[in-house]
């Protein structure tokens, strides 16, 4: 619901600000607002306290370059091209393309909940792509 809604809002101001614009507010509002809950989880993060490898550092930031910032800056880009639907079915996948190389590569294990959510994912997907747009809707139909 949520991500929807943030798609919705992020459509109707995408052509008025730049992406880098619209993300560093975003980053900077999800930073604010998720701070209070992360230090008690990471205060004693061996990342933070500088006793990781260096190769932990360079995981992270490839991480956290990558599969966030480029991301969620490819975002806006795409909602000024395509309809917000096919944007969040896009991005409703990628978990499961995810979760699934990660249990190819030996990273993950298959539990079963993985299969109760991969039926929630199909079916959000299938939500969004036969939902139609209030013009392409048909009087009586």
């Amino acid at each position: 619901m949520f991500y929807a809604t943030y798609l919705l809002i992020t459509r109707a101001i995408s052509p008025r600000y730049s992406p880098v614009t619209m993300m560093k507010w975003m980053f900077l509002f999800s930073f604010v607002l998720s701070l209070p809950l992360a230090i008690p989880t990471v205060k004693d993060s061996p990342l933070l306290l500088g006793t990781a490898p260096a190769m932990a550092y360079v995981n992270m930031g490839i991480v956290a370059i990558f599969a966030t910032v480029l991301a969620y800056y490819l975002l806006p880009v795409a909602l000024r091209r395509i309809r917000p639907t096919t944007v969040s079915m896009y991005s409703n996948l990628q978990p499961l393309v995810t979760a699934a190389l990660a249990i190819a590569v030996g990273q993950d294990v298959f539990t079963w909940n993985k299969p109760i959510a991969l039926i929630l994912v199909i079916f959000g997907v299938f939500l969004v792509t036969t939902s139609r747009a209030r013009g392409d809707v048909r009087p009586g139909t």
